[in-house]
């Protein structure tokens, strides 16, 4: 049986959405973000993307707590993560500076906590290693 979970978060300053998406479900995730590109996606795992819901812009953070395959660990969601970071900065025209990252490092906790609250509300679990 399929599952499909979604929470979309208001990102603080920097404007638009972070929408987490807990599913197995390919055809339900190309239906819900504005990318062709989904359709192509042969087995959902982790995914970050840039994209419109609902004509709304968004980074989208997909995960599959129920791949066969492949567990979502502690780092598959950091990693998740730094992606969104990169996205949203690069979309923003904001330089990445590693003498002064203090705003990417807060962005990228903030993103993980967002993530991890999802986590517990769906009562998914990461994977330790």
């Amino acid at each position: 049986m399929s599952h499909f979970k979604l929470k979309e978060v208001p990102i603080p300053i920097y404007r638009g959405n972070l929408i987490i998406i807990f599913t197995d479900d390919n055809e339900k995730l190309a239906n819900t973000i504005e990318l062709d590109s989904v359709k192509e996606i042969e087995s959902v795992y982790c995914h970050t993307m840039f994209a419109n819901r609902n004509g709304e812009q968004g980074i989208f953070l997909v995960f599959n707590f129920k791949n066969k395959d492949r567990a979502v660990t502690h780092g598959c969601i950091a990693h998740e993560a730094i992606h969104a970071a990169n996205f949203l900065f690069g979309d923003r025209g904001i330089v990445l500076d590693t003498d002064n990252d203090e705003a990417f490092a807060y962005f990228v906790e903030w993103v993980v906590d967002q993530v991890y609250a999802f986590v517990r509300e769906c009562k998914f679990k990461p994977t330790s290693l």
